[in-house]
């Protein structure tokens, strides 16, 4: 079984697991799915710099210090909430 880690409704999980903006949601997705910080503003309509102050955020609500921690709680909870989404079927 393959599970899609970018599905909407396990999104919905984690922004309100961490208690995130709609803003850091959007920061995280992007930056899970691998786009680099220019990407990201590009494509947000935001500077590079209120991407790293977002991303900064990000580590503080998951309470991590380097952006390979960031991936690996956000990937974790991801397979959590899919998890417990395929358990409940």
């Amino acid at each position: 079984m393959t599970i899609d880690l970018f599905e909407e409704k396990l999104w919905d999980t984690i922004t309100k697991r961490f208690h995130l903006t709609a803003r850091q949601r959007e920061v995280l997705f992007w930056t899970c799915k691998g786009l680099i910080t220019k990407e990201i503003g590009a494509k947000l309509e935001l500077s590079p710099k209120s991407i790293d102050g977002h991303r900064i955020l990000l580590c503080r609500k998951l309470g991590v210090r380097y952006r390979a921690e960031l991936y690996a709680k956000t990937f974790a909870a991801l397979a959590e909430a899919a998890a417990a989404g395929s358990c409940a079927s």
